[in-house]
């Protein structure tokens, strides 16, 4: 009799093990689990079908950053020219001998 107890010990053992193996209460590991130097928006970002909103305005602030830093690369180059002093300098003394309603007139009319 133990002959026969013994193989449906094992098949009952064997079932148990395979009902522990489909269930798993421990959740899933995350996505970025396995990656550990990547961050997680680049793998939840990376595949989103629609360009997010606040990307796009940070590549327009960055856009309009690097215009700006250009302007003032250009300002300081100028600004250095000898030549744009001198005649900033007239300028200025063509400037200094009109009347406020004039200079105001000439900067509306430029």
């Amino acid at each position: 009799m133990s002959a026969n107890t013994a193989p449906t010990m094992s098949a009952a053992v064997s079932a148990e093990m395979q009902q522990q193996q489909v269930f798993n209460p421990a959740p899933p590991a995350a996505p970025f689990a396995a990656k550990p130097g990547r961050p997680a928006s680049e793998i939840f970002f990376a595949n989103a079908q629609h360009p997010l909103p606040a990307a796009k305005h940070a590549d327009r602030w960055f856009e309009s950053l690097s215009q700006f830093e250009d302007m003032l690369e250009d300002m300081a180059r100028v600004s250095l020219d000898t030549e744009f002093k001198n005649e900033l300098d007239t300028i200025d003394d063509w400037f200094s001998v009109l009347a406020e309603p004039e200079r105001t007139a000439a900067l509306y009319s430029l």
